[in-house]
């Protein structure tokens, strides 16, 4: 029992890949996307397994990553 995590580039005909096999974990209830280039949104889709098999996928959701911050301006050191 647990689910599957799978992803694919936004706007792209790619298939989904295989991000997370949570089959033997269904307490794992979040996942880290690591090493995500800003501007690269992902779908994202989950599948639920039982012991008859996976389901088919969940409607997809849109991964946009975080912006990294802006370097400060006008910087000062006051003592």
């Amino acid at each position: 029992m647990g689910y599957k995590l799978y992803s694919k580039v936004h706007g792209t005909s790619s298939p989904f890949t295989l991000n997370y096999d949570g089959s033997k974990r269904a307490d794992l209830l979040s996942f880290t996307f690591i090493g995500i280039q800003e501007g690269k949104n992902l779908d994202v889709v989950v599948t639920a397994i039982n012991q008859v098999g996976e389901s088919a996928q969940s409607p997809s959701l849109l991964l946009v990553p975080a912006a990294s911050p802006e370097s400060p301006k006008n910087l000062r050191i006051v003592s």
